[in-house]
């Protein structure tokens, strides 16, 4: 979740808004579960090697912003 957080703060996020908040819903409450997803949100991360596919699905090529807007 924090990637897409991530993405929505730096590409639609205006000066005045506030950062942006995740919600995940569930049926259950299960405290083990968010535990781990969110314990180690803060350890740095590298990617080894990393490839861009120019290939976007045409639903979502319509749903996305533009590099322009």
């Amino acid at each position: 979740m924090n990637f897409y957080l991530s993405a929505i703060d730096e590409q639609m996020r205006y000066p005045n808004d506030a950062p942006t908040i995740g919600i995940s819903p569930a049926s259950q409450r299960n405290e083990v579960i968010v535990e781990c997803a969110l314990r180690d949100a803060a350890k740095p991360m590298s990617i080894a090697e990393s490839v861009l596919s120019g290939a976007l699905p045409a639903q979502l090529r319509n749903e996305l912003p533009t590099v322009e807007e």
